[in-house]
C-alpha cells in the first residue's frame, strides 16, 4: 500500500490574508455560540418566571402563562393575561400618537384638524379593543376548551354590549365577525337555539347575505355537528377530555342514544335531566334510551314539565307533546299518544314531524280519515321545506360566486325574490322582511340605521321550526329540587 506524502507550503501558513480570514471565522462561531448560550438562559429563565400569574412579568412569560392556561383550560388567569397585561402594553403605541393634543396642534397646526385626528384615533382604539379580543377569542379555535369558551362568549358578549350604545363607535363588519364566531361557540355545544340567535345579532350588524343563508340554515336545517359520523366522533372525543361539562354530558347522551348505544347514552342522559331544563331532545333521547334498555318510563314525567316562559313556547311545546306522543305509542298507550299529539299539531301546524306522528297514530287507532288528513298536511309542510332548502342551497352557490365582488344583498341574479316567496309559503314574515330591507339597502333605498332599528328585524321572533334551546339549571339546592324525576 503506497502512502502518500502531504507537504504543507510554510508561505501558506504564514499568508496573512488566510490568518485574518481564519480570525473572522472563529470569532463569528464564537459570537453565534454566546447569542445561543443567552438564548438558551433567557428562554429558560423566563420560562421558570411563568409559572404563575405576575402583573409585572415580560410578555414573553405572559404569553408563555397563556398558553399553558389554554392547555389547563384555566379561563381566569386566560382573561386576566388579556386584559392585564397583553392589552394594555398593545395599546401603548397607539397612545403615543394622539394623548398629546399640543403636539397635534403643532403637528397640524390647526386646532380642528387636531380634534379631527384626536376623534378617529379613539375610533381606532375602540376598534383595535373588539379585534384585539377577536384575535384572541380565535386562539381557542384550536382545541374545544369548555372553560375557556365560556369565558370568551362571556367577554365577547360584554364588548359588544358596551360599543352597541353607538352603532358608529363600531364598525358593524367587526361586530358580525364576533358574533358569528360566537354563534359557532355556541353551537358546538349543542346550542342551536341560542346559535341562531348570534347568527341573527351578526346579521343585523351586517345585512351580509352569507351571514343570512348561515342563519337561516341553522333555522331551518338543523346543526351539522350532529348529521355526520365523523363530526358526532370528533364530539365525544372532546366529551372524554372534559366529561364534567354539562354541555358535552348532554351533547354526548344524545348522540349515543341515536346511534343505537343506549346502555351508554341511558346515564348520560338521565345527569343531563338534572342539569338542564326545557330541553325536549334530550328528554326523548332519554326515553327512547330507557325504552330500548326495558327499563321503566312515565312518559309524562321523563319528557318534564312546557316550558311556558318562553317565546318560543309553541315549537318548543309542540316537539315535547310529539315526542311524548311517539313514547306512549310505543307503550301501546294509543288514547294517551292521539291526544298528545293532536295537541301538538295545534300549536304548530308547520310541524312535519307533529303531523307524521299523528298519522301513525290515528292509523294505528283504525281513524282512516284522520290518518290520511295528516298525512297530507305533513307532505304539504315538507313540501315547503324541501322549498326553501332547495332555494337556500341556489341562494348560498350564488353568493358564494358574486363574494369577491359584491358582499350586498343584490338581486340581479333572480336568487332573492325566490327564497323571499318561499319563506312568506312558510309563513316567516320576519325572515321575508329581514331579506327585502337587506336588499333595499344594497339598492339604496334606505341607510344602515334605518335597517337596524326597522320593528319587524328585532331580536326575539319566535323560530318557526324547532331549535333545541335547553337551559342550564343554577346550582342551587332548590333548583336541584325541580330537576328530580319520577320514573
Amino acid at each position: 500500500m503506497q502512502h502518500r506524502d502531504v507537504t504543507i507550503d510554510p508561505a501558506e501558513i504564514s499568508n496573512p490574508s488566510n490568518r485574518r480570514f481564519r480570525r473572522i471565522l472563529i470569532a463569528t462561531f464564537s459570537i453565534i455560540a454566546v447569542g445561543l448560550v443567552i438564548a438558551t438562559v433567557y428562554v429558560v429563565f423566563e420560562s421558570r418566571s411563568a409559572r404563575r400569574f405576575d402583573p409585572g412579568m415580560t410578555t414573553v412569560a405572559a404569553e408563555i402563562v397563556r398558553d399553558k392556561a389554554i392547555e389547563a383550560d384555566d379561563a381566569e388567569t386566560w382573561i386576566a393575561i388579556h386584559d392585564e397585561i397583553l392589552w394594555p402594553r398593545h395599546i401603548e403605541s397607539l397612545h403615543t400618537s394622539w394623548t398629546s393634543i399640543p403636539g397635534l396642534i403643532w403637528k397640524h397646526r390647526s386646532i380642528t384638524k387636531a380634534m379631527n385626528v384626536l376623534d378617529e384615533n379613539r375610533f381606532i382604539f375602540e376598534t383595535e379593543k373588539v379585534e384585539f379580543y377577536g384575535r384572541a377569542l380565535g386562539m381557542t379555535d384550536r382545541e374545544y376548551k369548555p372553560r375557556i369558551t365560556q369565558a370568551c362568549i362571556d367577554k365577547m358578549s360584554q364588548i359588544l354590549k358596551e360599543t352597541y350604545h353607538d352603532v358608529q363607535t363600531i364598525p358593524h363588519l367587526i361586530s358580525q365577525s364576533l358574533n358569528t364566531r360566537l354563534s359557532v361557540f355556541v353551537e358546538r355545544q349543542a346550542r342551536l337555539g341560542d346559535a341562531t340567535d348570534q347568527a341573527w345579532l351578526a346579521f343585523l350588524d351586517s345585512f351580509s347575505p352569507e351571514v343570512f343563508a348561515r342563519w337561516l340554515r341553522l333555522q331551518s336545517s338543523g346543526s351539522y355537528f350532529l348529521q355526520e359520523a365523523s363530526i358526532r366522533k370528533s364530539l365525544e372525543n372532546r366529551y372524554d377530555k372534559h366529561p364534567d361539562d354539562p354541555w358535552l354530558v348532554r351533547l354526548a347522551g344524545v348522540i349515543r342514544s341515536r346511534d343505537g348505544k343506549f346502555a351508554e347514552a341511558e346515564p348520560l342522559l338521565a345527569k343531563s335531566a338534572e342539569l338542564f331544563a326545557d330541553d325536549p331532545e334530550g328528554r326523548h333521547a332519554w326515553g327512547e334510551a330507557r325504552l330500548a334498555l326495558n327499563m321503566p318510563v312515565e312518559a309524562e314525567s321523563i319528557m318534564g314539565p312546557p316550558c311556558r316562559d318562553s317565546i318560543h313556547f309553541e315549537t318548543q311545546e309542540a316537539m315535547r307533546l310529539t315526542f311524548r306522543a311517539q313514547i306512549h305509542e310505543k307503550q301501546g298507550q294509543l288514547e294517551a299518544a292521539r291526544r298528545d299529539a293532536e295537541a301538538a299539531v295545534k300549536l304548530n301546524p308547520r310541524s312535519v314531524e307533529g303531523w307524521e306522528t299523528l298519522a301513525g297514530i290515528a292509523k294505528k287507532s283504525g281513524d282512516t280519515d284522520r290518518s290520511q288528513f295528516a298525512e297530507t298536511e305533513a307532505r304539504n309542510w315538507s313540501d315547503k321545506n324541501n322549498r326553501l332548502k332547495t332555494v337556500l342551497k341556489s341562494f348560498a352557490m350564488r353568493i358564494e360566486e358574486t363574494r369577491m365582488k359584491d358582499r350586498r344583498m343584490r338581486d340581479d341574479g333572480g336568487t332573492v325574490e325566490p327564497l323571499v316567496e318561499a319563506l312568506q309559503q312558510l309563513e316567516w314574515p320576519h325572515a321575508a322582511e329581514a331579506l327585502k330591507s337587506a336588499r333595499k339597502i344594497a339598492a339604496g333605498e334606505i341607510g344602515y340605521p334605518v335597517f337596524r332599528k326597522l320593528p319587524e328585524l328585532q331580536p326575539g321572533f319566535p323560530d318557526r321550526f324547532f331549535l333545541p334551546r335547553p337551559v342550564l339549571r343554577s346550582e342551587t339546592p332548590e333548583s336541584r329540587g325541580r330537576g328530580g324525576v319520577r320514573l
